[in-house]
């Protein structure tokens, strides 16, 4: 697939028809004890099984559960030491390890939650780290740059001996940025531009929502291939530009700074969520209005096609396809947190 460009005409998105999973398996739980009562849930993982692996970031662990529920283990607590967590930002399947990523650091267990090792990252503002070949890690970061008096940005890039070498940078998500003048302005529209994640068998992929692309990378960090996902991005309808200048008034009222303007970017982005399901398939989420909930499509990264979106209920934000299905995550009225999991139908295909 070296140096593929696949175009997916824009044309195509709306006329797939919608399919709705059913849910195989819920975790959580409004009070009482027990490894399904979550503090914080930050990230879900799973396995060919079916094996969920629950990151719970106020209690510094990892809660593994069986397809039909059953708790299988736990594994990570608060600490320095080896398997131990300060802060927990994501977790990942790459070369046959659970990868989880820290602020500051990633470490890798074997898929019972033995240790495997760890290391450090020393870059502020890591969301997600991957574990490359020998002791390199690719990373995507975010936090707020300056160009041109204003901006905000997120940052993919390889980590080698300590330093950074950029590969990619794009906007970050909804972030109100305090410029010259006491003006305010949201940089990004409905999402962020980069998403990082394994590609099966070694390497990453980047969904590069701002070119609408999805790249390809070795274990190396060489560009293996772009799948165009859009021409490009499409322009952001009046509801939308005037739901975020609603949100941007709101910010300023809420920081009591006087905004003289408030910038609105023109576009929405055409990729706002990436997620690999193995090396010939992965999931985009596109950014078109939606009624209800998140829309899923499938892409065959071989022809470039793609499958009828699947609809997740509103208020669930889909994080892992693996094998048949999708880990989402959830709340009640009351704020509290749930897994989901659900069997893609056939019609997902």
């Amino acid at each position: 697939m070296t140096h593929l460009l696949f175009f997916l005409a824009v044309g195509l998105w709306p006329t797939a028809q919608q399919v709705v999973p059913e849910r195989i398996l819920t975790l959580g739980a409004r009070d009482g004890s027990g490894p399904a009562v979550f503090g914080r849930i930050r990230d879900v993982e799973l396995d060919e099984e079916g094996t969920v692996y629950v990151l719970d970031d106020m209690n510094l662990e990892v809660r593994v559960f069986a397809l039909d529920g059953a708790h299988r283990g736990t594994f990570g607590r608060k600490g320095e030491g080896p398997g131990e967590f300060r802060s927990l930002r994501a977790i990942d399947r790459a070369a046959g390890d659970l990868v989880v990523t820290e602020t500051d650091k990633l470490s890798r267990f074997s898929s019972d939650g033995e240790f495997v090792g760890s290391q450090r990252v020393p870059l502020v503002g890591v969301v997600r780290a991957l574990p490359l070949q020998a002791e390199d890690v690719v990373v995507l970061r975010e936090g707020v740059a300056r160009r041109s008096g204003i901006d905000g940005n997120q940052v993919l890039g390889i980590v080698q001996q300590g330093s950074l070498t950029e590969i990619l940078t794009g906007a970050s998500p909804t972030l109100f940025v305090r410029a010259p003048g006491e003006a305010m302005a949201l940089i990004t529209s409905l999402c962020s531009s980069l998403y990082l994640a394994p590609l099966e068998g070694g390497g990453f992929m980047v969904g590069d929502g701002r070119e609408g692309l999805v790249r390809l990378f070795s274990s190396e960090g060489a560009p293996l291939a772009n799948v165009r996902v859009a021409e490009k991005a499409r322009p952001l309808s009046k509801d939308k530009e005037e739901e975020l200048l609603r949100r941007a008034e709101a910010s300023v009222e809420a920081r009591g700074v006087r905004a003289s303007q408030v910038v609105i970017p023109p576009y929405e982005s055409a990729i706002c969520g990436l997620e690999v399901e193995s090396r010939r398939r992965v999931w985009v989420r596109l950014a078109r209005d939606e009624e209800g909930g998140e829309a899923w499509t499938p892409m065959d990264l071989e022809t470039g096609s793609l499958g009828a979106p699947l609809l997740l209920p509103e208020g669930v934000r889909a994080v892992a396809f693996r094998h048949g299905r999708v880990a989402a995550i959830g709340q009640d009225e009351w704020g509290v947190q749930y897994v989901y999991l659900y069997a893609i139908p056939a019609g997902g295909e």
